[in-house]
């Protein structure tokens, strides 16, 4: 690897490591957290990317349940956990243009990928799924029963606080869609640096407690 590469890599080490102790990274721009998260090297920094990304899919889902509204999950899905899902997967990719766009544009791309979400949903469910109408020939929401209201995501965040931080993040990263070990640069063993047994068992201890507190098999 070229010396100046290393240098660079190392300095960029120094200083989101220094953030992220001093617990600074709600003051910095997200757009430049990307940047950070983007440029750091996917094996050697795995851990700290891992705290980067962590923060900037929590800082995206205010953004985009802000700028959704309540009341968005629709037929069990869920877009702003989507586009979440989407942001951290290219964020993680060095060569997504997505991830290059996150970088220019953060609160943007999200709105943007949030309205594309939303209307690809809508003209797939009109496709799927005829209307439902009542007597007189008015439509009809469905009724939703598998979805989360905000009573139940407020108590599921009421016991993630509860739990040790390594604990709390090993659930948001398995929320997130990432694997307790993977062949690929993005686990949360590696991002933790704990074996991916240990991930499991934190994980499902999460999910056992959560579940408990909503009355719900895990």
């Amino acid at each position: 690897m070229n010396a100046d590469i290393g240098v660079s890599q190392e300095r960029l080490r120094e200083f989101w490591t220094g953030i992220v102790e001093r617990g600074g990274l709600a003051r910095q721009d997200p757009r430049q957290i990307v940047a950070g998260c983007r440029r750091l090297h996917p094996r050697r920094h795995e851990r700290l990317r891992g705290d980067l990304v962590i923060h900037l899919a929590e800082r995206a889902e205010r953004v985009l349940r802000a700028l959704a509204g309540a009341g968005l999950r629709h037929g069990g899905e869920d877009p702003v956990g989507d586009v979440v899902d989407a942001m951290v997967e290219a964020v993680l990719d060095p060569s997504s243009a997505d991830g290059a766009g996150f970088e220019q544009s953060f609160r943007g791309k999200l709105q943007h990928r949030l309205i594309d979400k939303i209307r690809r949903g809508k003209v797939r469910r009109d496709i799927e799924q005829p209307a439902v109408c009542d007597a007189e020939g008015q439509p009809v929401d469905p009724i939703d029963g598998s979805s989360l209201g905000p009573e139940d995501e407020a108590m599921i965040q009421s016991v993630l606080a509860q739990l040790p931080e390594k604990h709390r993040l090993a659930f948001k990263l398995f929320r997130q869609g990432f694997d307790f070990s993977s062949k690929a640069d993005k686990s949360i063993a590696g991002m933790l640096n704990i074996t991916p047994k240990t991930a499991k068992e934190w994980v499902d201890r999460a999910r056992e407690r959560i579940a408990h507190e909503l009355g719900r098999t895990p």
